[in-house]
């Protein structure tokens, strides 16, 4: 069975029709977790968990171990679960390689394996072995890939979410959430949470947000990559200010605004083409950051692609004294943001 979506995989778990072996992998850690409890939750029967359900860390564990809680028969019922995390294909040895192979070809069916990646990444575009190691278990069982949702998705999630706790969100304010602190699942529904918790019940606003909600420094960032298109020099030396004081490293200050200018770079140039800024999301990986883009289109349309350029010149060689000198980074950035403002 190839790869399957989450449409899929929800239908599984609903039917009780459960594949023998299942990867979980991707950018979201709360949809894995979630869907990996699910799994679980349909496998063992209630109260049947200290019989039936096993869990493995690979650092903590041998191929022999999990092999043998795969293929121990289930204790007065008709499956168990074995819920192996972080398995690494890149790290296997020869002889786990072997014995990971013999069981994926003929995975007992009272058994249901659960691989999920919390900390391992898994880029089965750039590895041979990932690739290797997913196409043994679509043969035999699911691999679902589950990373961030687009912004639609996120918005009306986050709108259900704030019903459930009795409050309202509106899809725009919802939106606002998502720009500020991310495309996080799990850190979206706690600070949803500390919003819902201070304003007791009624409509959540963008100030209500404000109060509560921590910033990422993706956000922050991109704040101040906007005061430096308008040359905004007081609140970029602010953001800044701020950025540093909450102990933000220079070197991932100077990352995000290098991920800025080339969002407004790249828009840039779909506009000169002829194109719109939202089509790149297909070419580049900008899936629940798509507002980056919008963004990037309307700040890009007063910019020069020659003075762009520059910029892109002014951050590499910040970039080359940050990480190959001595020179103090709160210098280095102040000096950036000057250069970027000329």
């Amino acid at each position: 069975m190839p790869g399957i979506g989450e449409v899929e995989l929800k239908k599984q778990i609903q039917t009780g029709e459960l594949a023998s072996v299942y990867l979980l992998y991707g950018d979201e850690q709360m949809l894995k977790k979630h869907y990996s409890q699910k799994l679980v939750s349909k496998a063992v029967a209630k109260g049947m968990e200290q019989f039936n359900l096993m869990q493995f860390y690979w650092k903590d564990t041998s191929m022999d171990e999990v092999v043998d809680a795969v293929e121990t028969l289930p204790v007065m019922a008709e499956r168990r679960c074995v819920v192996l995390i972080d398995l690494d294909a890149e790290s296997l040895k020869a002889a786990d390689q072997e014995k990971l192979t013999k069981l994926l070809k003929d995975p007992p069916d009272t058994c249901v394996l659960i691989v999920r990646l919390d900390a391992v990444q898994c880029n089965p575009k750039k590895s041979a072995k990932w690739r290797s190691l997913i196409k043994k278990i679509d043969s035999v069982g699911c691999t679902v890939q589950l990373d961030h949702r687009d912004m639609a998705s996120l918005s009306k999630l986050l709108c259900s979410s704030a019903l459930k706790r009795g409050c309202t969100l509106t899809p725009h304010v919802a939106r606002y959430l998502v720009e500020l602190c991310g495309n996080d699942l799990q850190v979206l529904s706690g600070e949803l949470d500390k919003v819902c918790s201070m304003i007791g019940e009624g409509e959540i606003t963008r100030k209500d947000i404000d109060m509560v909600a921590v910033p990422t420094l993706e956000s922050s960032v991109f704040d101040l990559s906007r005061a430096i298109t308008k040359r905004d020099i007081s609140k970029a030396f602010s953001i800044l200010d701020t950025l540093l004081n909450q102990k933000e490293e220079p070197v991932a200050i100077l990352s995000v605004l290098c991920m800025g200018t080339v969002d407004l770079y790249r828009a840039k140039v779909a506009s000169l083409g002829g194109g719109r800024a939202e089509d790149l999301a297909k070419d580049f990986n900008y899936r629940g950051k798509e507002f980056r883009l919008r963004n990037a289109a309307r700040d890009a349309a007063r910019l020069d692609i020659d003075r762009l350029r520059e910029q892109l010149d002014i951050l590499y060689e910040a970039d080359r004294k940050l990480k190959g000198s001595r020179v103090d980074g709160r210098v280095v950035l102040e000096q950036t943001i000057v250069q970027l403002m000329a």
